[in-house]
């Protein structure tokens, strides 16, 4: 059966064109938990729960969970799918940023010399 590894990374996302894009924070995974799944399913079920565990323990942290498989299973059926269209669940805890106000600018931090 699946292991499941789950983390929790601060992130946000902003909007770049047409699509929203994670952009990671500066510090480590705050919370961790490994899970077995058999099915596609079960393993939404256990990215929601935990993703809810780490939002009640800090309603207002915006996160990424990151989710790794052990090398002692396969995925369940339909995984990669879920994860590039989002429908896993692991992008569900993200606040949107404007980008405009969270990058810096091209010159930022330049100096102009006269």
């Amino acid at each position: 059966m699946p292991t499941l590894c789950l983390s929790a990374h601060p992130a946000y996302l902003i909007r770049r064109g047409t699509q929203d894009v994670p952009i990671l924070g500066r510090y480590r995974e705050t919370a961790r938990e490994e899970t077995q799944v058999r099915v596609l399913t079960e393993a939404t079920a256990a990215i929601g729960g935990f993703g809810a565990r780490v939002r009640g323990a800090d309603p207002e942290a915006s996160f990424l969970i990151s989710v790794t498989l052990r090398a002692d299973g396969r995925k369940p059926w339909g995984f990669d799918a879920a994860y590039l269209d989002g429908s896993l669940g692991h992008m569900a805890f993200l606040h949107r940023r404007d980008a405009a106000a969270t990058l810096p600018s091209a010159h930022a931090g330049q100096r102009r010399t006269p």
